[in-house]
């Protein structure tokens, strides 16, 4: 079946927002559209619904102590969008885990070499 948009038409999207980890629903999450200036929040059960002008949109994903999310797409038709927020403690975690791996590596690798010219004599 093809839908055809006439001018003025409204499409609604929803969905659910999550924790990226827990797949915990997220009350209270701030969905928010850059393009109509519009928002709405997430129920008690992280259920989300807005209704929007067909066309372009920008929903912005917003809850406190989480990553923002933004999601750009053309709106032809109702659209079920779900998202998974991280955690900003999760995100900082994982750059500091990503930053001690690269240092133990550095160090390994310099302790490798040196001992390797130990071994054969070179200092």
């Amino acid at each position: 079946m093809i839908s055809i948009v006439a001018n003025g038409q409204f499409c609604y999207v929803s969905g659910l927002v999550t924790d990226s980890i827990t797949g915990k629903p997220l009350a209270s999450v701030n969905v928010y559209d850059n393009i109509s200036k519009t928002g709405t929040i997430t129920d008690e059960k992280g259920h989300y619904q807005i209704l929007l002008k067909a066309g372009k949109m920008q929903l912005i994903f917003s809850y406190e102590k989480y990553e923002q999310q933004a999601h750009k797409k053309q709106l032809n038709n109702n659209l079920d969008l779900n998202i998974k927020l991280l955690h900003k403690d999760t995100t900082n975690k994982s750059k500091i885990d990503t930053t001690l791996q690269k240092e133990h590596k550095t160090t390994n690798t310099a302790k490798s070499s040196a001992s390797k010219k130990r071994k054969f004599g070179l200092f």
